[in-house]
């Protein structure tokens, strides 16, 4: 990876709702993109809410492919949009349990006499 000079967060990047056990164990991200997602994620989200204004070329090219001027193409714009898609779009669930509803057998009623 090239040396950046995008800016570090001053606190590591969480996201507990999405990601309770962390990005590293999630399984979406490699262990790189969660590296830069932990150490850069506040930087990145303050950037695409507007909270934080771009202080050098690469963090004008991040909040213009947030907004979808630009296509993607260094790691930290991939990498967040990686992470917006993932957060933004519902997980598909499969149950494994059939999706019919089983009727129970009837139970003779006895004859009388």
């Amino acid at each position: 990876m090239t040396p950046s000079t995008f800016s570090t967060g001053s606190t590591p990047f969480y996201d507990d709702v999405n990601f309770p056990r962390g990005f590293n164990r999630s399984g979406d991200f490699s262990c790189r993109e969660a590296q830069m997602l932990h150490q850069y994620g506040n930087t990145m989200r303050a950037l695409a809410e507007g909270f934080l204004m771009p202080i050098n070329t690469e963090e004008a090219r991040f909040v213009e492919v947030i907004q979808g001027a630009k296509e993607a193409k260094t790691p930290y714009e991939r990498v967040w949009m990686k992470y917006i898609t993932l957060t933004q779009t519902p997980k598909l669930f499969f149950s494994l349990a059939g999706g019919r509803k089983t009727t129970q057998p009837s139970i003779p009623e006895a004859a009388s006499d």
